[in-house]
């Protein structure tokens, strides 16, 4: 599967995830003394193909912009915090870009899988954080249904975090392994290559004096040739 589609794939997921909470809320604002059960069954059937589609590219948008909302609650409170702790802003910039430049397909793909992971986890310690708030506000309807999707929610998202913080650190380190990795090899190739120019010029010395001193042997034979007996 492709970058495009595995993405597509995390947006829905986000956006399908964010709707449950993003309904019951607003079921919950217009509707506050109605059954929830009826309220939901009401939108449940009124949902024709062409609802779908719409509700298809409403759930899309959706799940951008929970991606969105957590890209900037997370990147000043927590990433680049964690980043700055091995490179300043401009060196990473560099390094990934070496990373993504000179890197294996193994590498590039290990990396691109923690994004993915990232993206998830992130993403459901929004989403989940939100569940659990609302389910408070549906105590009223079903004390029991609506505490246990409440802790269960505030559960994984506290699980989400703690898979996404130490995924973030990991990752970040992994930059760094692989930035000196890279560099490394390239100083061994560049050692290698200088050796091979070294050793290449000192054979190519051998010839000439060689040649040199044939020359010479060759240029005495013939004077002493010439000479007269």
């Amino acid at each position: 599967m492709n970058n495009v589609a595995v993405l597509s794939l995390e947006v829905l997921v986000t956006g399908i995830t964010a709707m449950i909470w993003i309904v019951l809320l607003i079921v919950r604002l217009l509707f506050p003394d109605a059954q929830i059960e009826a309220e939901l069954l009401a939108i449940f059937n009124s949902i024709s193909v062409g609802n779908f589609l719409v509700s298809s590219i409403l759930i899309y948008n959706v799940g951008w912009v929970i991606h969105h909302l957590g890209e900037l609650l997370f990147d000043p409170i927590f990433q680049t915090k964690y980043r700055r702790t091995l490179f300043d802003d401009k060196e990473f910039y560099r390094v990934r870009t070496k990373i993504f430049q000179k890197g294996s397909d193994g590498t590039k793909d290990d990396i691109k899988f923690d994004r993915h992971i990232l993206r998830i986890s992130r993403s459901n310690i929004l989403n989940f954080t939100a569940l659990s708030i609302v389910s408070l506000f549906y105590l009223n309807v079903n004390l029991q249904v609506f505490l246990i999707v409440s802790v269960t929610s505030l559960l994984i998202a506290l699980i989400s975090f703690s898979q996404w913080h130490s995924r973030y650190q990991g990752t970040f380190k992994k930059f760094r392994d692989i930035y000196n990795s890279i560099i490394e090899d390239e100083s061994n190739v560049n050692k290698n290559l200088k050796s091979i120019k070294i050793a290449d010029s000192f054979r190519e010395e051998n010839k000439l004096k060689i040649a040199e001193s044939e020359s010479k042997s060759v240029v005495k034979k013939r004077n002493k040739k010439k000479r007269p007996k």
